[in-house]
């Protein structure tokens, strides 16, 4: 019964799979998107993503229909989840990464989307080898994408997206104390080989998959 499904647990799910949907994120869109797509009011549509009340049971229907869960899934958290394992994200141009990652990247610039495992992050994104817009240290095909996962943790060895002034490439991460990074600088000009990453900001995400 809906009365036995916690308001606040069926927001989060909620809010889970609309990332994995690619929705805006909250208060970007995203209750004026959901309100649309449902054909309810704004202001219930933010009830359900505010943990305040709870779609019909034929609202749920919809829901699991329209984002391929289970209403179980949906109203108690049980017997998740989507049947494919996989999520769609969005394939940027490198220059646009630091806005996506600000959440203030419009949904107009986005013109396409990969299907990825999702275990991958809900801010994960990908950026296409073919326009040749991105430096880095190792040899890859033109057909490449590759997926980034800004909340997977840097690690020492793992490939990293970074900014310097305005400038991104991709380069191997260097742990030289405990969550205290470096990078191999020959990318840069005037720089010594090795330079320490002073600021962890600089690290916009980590490589988490390359699809071909």
């Amino acid at each position: 019964m809906l009365t036995n499904c916690n308001k606040t647990s069926f927001s989060q799910r909620l809010n889970l799979v609309l990332d994995k949907h690619n929705y805006p994120p909250k208060n970007c869109g995203r209750m004026s998107l959901l309100a649309e797509k449902f054909e309810i009011t704004h202001k219930a549509a933010a009830n359900w993503l505010n943990g305040v009340s709870l779609p019909s049971r034929k609202k749920i229907k919809l829901l699991s229909e329209m984002f391929d869960v289970t209403e179980d899934w949906l109203l108690f958290g049980e017997k998740d989840t989507t049947s494919s394992g996989l999520r769609k994200i969005p394939v940027l141009n490198f220059l646009d990464v630091p806005t996506y990652l600000n959440d203030s990247l419009s949904q107009s610039r986005i013109e396409s989307f990969i299907e990825v495992h999702d275990s991958n992050g809900c801010r994960s994104f990908a950026i296409d080898m073919k326009h040749g817009q991105i430096n880095f240290d190792f040899l890859l095909t033109k057909e490449a994408k590759l997926v980034f996962d800004p909340d997977r943790a840097p690690s020492d060895k793992l490939f990293a997206l970074l900014q310097l002034k305005s400038e991104v490439f991709l380069t191997r991460l260097i742990e030289f104390e405990k969550s205290q990074f470096a990078f191999n600088a020959e990318l840069q000009l005037n720089t010594p080989n090795i330079q320490a990453i002073k600021d962890n900001n600089t690290i916009l995400s980590v490589l988490s998959e390359i699809k071909f």
